[in-house]
């Protein structure tokens, strides 16, 4: 409830972005729902990158606050974009499952597959090498299609326009109800991952540290909630992804039984440093180069939101 000197208190406006409109902005939007920002004096929005290169810009330029990102994104920026930096965790592991075409029922059937990506360099794209190693064959017999972001891929596996793609949920549900055989989790061959984080512009950061501060302190409210009412979340990922219920509570089940989520919005270093061996095995970092914390993390403002005011 809010005290009268916060409810007198003017608030400051706050735009948060994603790329899409998934489970893994389950905190944001609890906290949304719940008045956790209003109550911190942050007036939040919603805004919606086209893309992550997109969202990158967003966040460098100013425009928006705080994005929900692909970490890789961040250790791969050069220019203006490497004034970005990750401030806390969201997804530490691979949400993803492995949908095939029906007559696909191992890895080794993947050789010469179509497989649907959402981009050349992302970030799970570079994982495509473990999945035609647990096949046995070179990821160049592989043939990839650029489709975008998880939705467009399941029409295009229905009608066979792809073999395979990595869904994440509730996409790879659709897809079992078509019929698709699922290999499995991708965190099978890959278990540690981080696949989305919280990032801000470093000096946008250091001149509003109180604002982001205080955004963290909410976001941990509603993260804190997201685990303790797997019923509320549910209704929360149904209204805001537009999906059935029961389907939205597949979805959080799977998010919490996977230990897919940061339980305390923490970057996992395991995580994080996978990312940075994958990227370096793609060819996106150097081989010569050496993985430094800090880098890519400053985790003083998640540290400071943890403090008793």
């Amino acid at each position: 409830m809010l005290t009268q000197n916060q409810t007198q208190r003017p608030l400051e406006p706050f735009v948060f972005c994603t790329t899409s409109r998934t489970i893994f902005n389950l905190p944001v939007w609890i906290s949304l729902e719940r008045g956790f920002f209003r109550e911190e004096g942050l007036d939040v929005s919603v805004k919606v990158a086209d893309n992550l290169d997109h969202e990158i810009q967003l966040v460098t330029s100013g425009e928006v606050q705080v994005g929900l990102s692909a970490p890789d994104a961040i250790i791969a920026a050069k220019g203006d974009a490497a004034a970005t930096t990750i401030i806390a965790g969201n997804a530490e592991r691979l949400p993803h499952f492995i949908m095939a075409n029906a007559r696909i029922k191992t890895f080794a059937d993947l050789r010469g597959a179509t497989f649907g990506v959402a981009g050349a360099h992302d970030g799970t794209t570079s994982l495509l090498g473990e999945i035609a190693k647990a096949g046995g064959f070179p990821v160049s017999e592989l043939k990839l299609t650029v489709t975008g972001g998880a939705p467009n891929r399941v029409p295009l596996l229905r009608e066979g326009k792809i073999d395979a793609a990595m869904q994440p949920f509730p996409h790879y549900y659709m897809s079992e109800a078509d019929g698709l055989t699922n290999l499995g989790p991708l965190s099978n061959l890959v278990p540690y991952y981080l696949f989305s984080a919280y990032v801000v512009n470093k000096r946008w950061a250091r001149e509003n540290r109180g604002k982001l501060v205080a955004f963290l302190r909410a976001l941990t409210r509603g993260n804190d909630a997201m685990f303790a009412d797997a019923d509320a979340a549910a209704a929360v990922v149904a209204r805001e992804m537009q999906a059935p219920i029961e389907l939205a509570r597949r979805a959080v089940d799977d998010a919490l039984r996977m230990q897919i989520l940061s339980r305390d919005l923490s970057v996992s270093r395991t995580s994080l440093e996978t990312v940075f061996k994958t990227m370096q095995d793609s060819g996106r970092v150097s081989k010569d180069a050496q993985f430094t914390w800090s880098a890519h993390v400053d985790d003083s403002y998640l540290a400071d939101s943890r403090k008793t005011a």
